[in-house]
């Protein structure tokens, strides 16, 4: 049979183990505050801030997409034109970019439309951070006028 041994300071504290893996609880109070050992801590949520372009912005067929999440985070990012027919839409034109966030949370890509001549152009942003927490953002866009020649 193995034995454990945890030192606190002076405590030393001996228990008898079965032989192989165990999951053994602990918790220790420092200052009058107990302390837990026996559970991971749980992934702080995660989120998208400070987007740009604003939902319902007016774009050009090339645009920055831009904001802030959790440090190192992996931001997918696809941008689809979508032509309005009738009472739907009909997915025209898909760009996927991805972009990492820098060691303050701000991230930014810039995503080229080739045919921006439809009626909207919906982003989907999805940040993954490093713990696997996933945040999403959605933004319809509008193209903006093109000029009308002679």
């Amino acid at each position: 049979m193995a034995r454990i041994a945890v030192a606190l300071a002076a405590l030393i504290i001996a228990l008898p183990l079965a032989a192989g893996a165990q999951d053994i609880p602990v918790t220790v109070t420092v200052n009058g505050s107990a302390v837990n050992f026996d559970q991971p801590p749980e992934p702080s949520p995660n989120f998208l801030s400070d987007v740009w372009p604003a939902n319902g912005a007016v774009v050009a067929p090339t645009f920055t997409v831009r904001g802030t999440t959790r440090p190192e985070s992996h931001v997918h990012i696809v941008a689809a034109t979508n032509l309005q027919v009738g009472f739907g839409e009909v997915d025209a034109n898909t760009v996927t970019a991805d972009a990492v966030a820098d060691p303050n949370g701000h991230f930014g890509r810039t995503i080229t439309i080739v045919d921006i001549s439809s009626g909207v152009v919906d982003v989907r942003l999805t940040s993954t951070a490093p713990d696997g927490a996933v945040a999403v953002r959605t933004l319809r866009l509008h193209p903006a006028p093109r000029p009308s020649g002679p």
